[in-house]
C-alpha cells in the first residue's frame, strides 16, 4: 500500500453521510507498516449510524480522517471536521481517527496533527465507548508508539451509556505522549 501525501491542500466541504459502513472517514480504514498519512487538512462534517455488523465488527469506528487505523504513520494533518456517529453496538470516535492501533512494527508515530471539530456522538448500547478529541482509542498492543506535538480545540460532547472521553484520547494504553494539549472542553452527558 502506498502513502498519502495531501501537499499541504485543504479539502473542503467533506460531507459524508452514511448508515451501511462501520468505518467512516475520508478514509475509512487503513492498515500498512509502510505508509504514512501526510500534509492532509480536511474540513466538513460526518454522520453516520450503523446498527448491524456484517463482518465481525461490532462499533461504528469514525474520525475525520480516518475511521480505523492500523500500524499506518501520520504526520502533520489536521481535520476540522464535526464527528457525529450513532450507534447500538457502541462507537469509536475521533476528531481524527476514531481507533488506532499498532500491531506491525516499534517506532509507529503521530506527530504535528491538530484536530478542531466538534465530536459529539449519540450511543444507545450498554457496551463502551471511547470518544476523544484527537483518537476515540489509541491502542499500542504489544508494539508502543508515540504521539507528539498534536492538539485538540474543539469539544467533545457523549450521552453513550458508559462512556470513555477525553480532550486527546478517549482511552489509550501503550501510548507515549509528547508535548500534547487540549484546550477543547469535554462533556459527558450521560
Amino acid at each position: 500500500a502506498g502513502s498519502f501525501n495531501g501537499a499541504g491542500y485543504t479539502i473542503s466541504g467533506m460531507n459524508v453521510s452514511t448508515v451501511s459502513n462501520e468505518f467512516v472517514g475520508l478514509f475509512g480504514y487503513v492498515n500498512s507498516a509502510t505508509a504514512t498519512l501526510s500534509n492532509i487538512k480536511i474540513a466538513g462534517s460526518i454522520s453516520a449510524s450503523y446498527a448491524i455488523s456484517t463482518t465481525g465488527y461490532t462499533y461504528l469506528y469514525a474520525g475525520g480522517l480516518v475511521g480505523y487505523i492500523q500500524s499506518t504513520a501520520v504526520k502533520a494533518c489536521s481535520s476540522s471536521v464535526n464527528v457525529s456517529p450513532t450507534s447500538a453496538n457502541g462507537v469509536y470516535a475521533g476528531g481524527l481517527a476514531g481507533y488506532f492501533t499498532n500491531s506491525a512494527y516499534t517506532g509507529f508515530i503521530m506527530s504535528d496533527c491538530t484536530a478542531s471539530g466538534t465530536v459529539a456522538p449519540t450511543d444507545t448500547s450498554t457496551t463502551y465507548s471511547y470518544i476523544g478529541g484527537l483518537i476515540g482509542y489509541a491502542h499500542g498492543a504489544a508494539r508502543e508508539y508515540s504521539v507528539q506535538n498534536s492538539t485538540f480545540t474543539g469539544s467533545v460532547t457523549t450521552t453513550a451509556k458508559s462512556p470513555s472521553s477525553g480532550g486527546i484520547f478517549g482511552y489509550s494504553t501503550y501510548v507515549t505522549y509528547n508535548n500534547c494539549w487540549t484546550s477543547g472542553a469535554v462533556n459527558n452527558n450521560m
